[in-house]
């Protein structure tokens, strides 16, 4: 399946508001309420639509308010399925995702305040797997609106 117009501006919208009603999408595509169901059904069967998720909001994340981006080379290659179970159970890692380059992974983490990132990183050198890691300090998101590229 192909994305179309009236398919794009959808994905558009729920981009913009995953909660959105049918009757107001039907209203803005110009599609009956069951034509804009299937239409939903469809990019999500076919794979263009992942998950209706919960993003946290600014006031959930003042509990942990320092956000770091961490740089991890591993040892062997063959370490990857034993630090990826290290990272899945740690509490303040938020994602990451393996990469190509000087780097294995990046991983994103979460804390309240300065010691407690001094003990994340402290806890993520001693692992024995991990040969080095480099920390950068995340001072601000900014989101562009992934649909643009995606679906242009």
């Amino acid at each position: 399946m192909n994305m179309d117009d009236i398919d794009k501006q959808l994905y558009e919208e729920l981009e913009k508001d995953a909660r959105v009603t049918i009757s107001v999408l039907s209203a803005k595509v110009g599609l009956s309420m069951p034509a804009v169901s299937e239409r939903i059904k469809k990019m999500r069967n076919d794979g263009f639509i992942h998950a209706f998720t919960v993003v946290p909001g600014d006031k959930l994340m003042e509990n942990c308010p320092i956000k770091v981006e961490m740089l991890i080379k591993l040892k062997s290659l063959e370490d990857h399925e034993k630090f990826e179970s290290y990272l899945a159970q740690h509490e303040h890692i938020s994602w990451y995702s393996a990469t190509v380059g000087r780097f294995d992974y990046v991983v994103h983490i979460r804390v309240k305040n300065t010691n407690q990132l001094g003990d994340v990183i402290r806890d993520m050198t001693h692992q024995a797997v991990v040969a080095d890691l480099e920390s950068l300090m995340m001072m601000e998101e900014k989101f562009s609106g992934l649909s643009k590229i995606l679906i242009s």
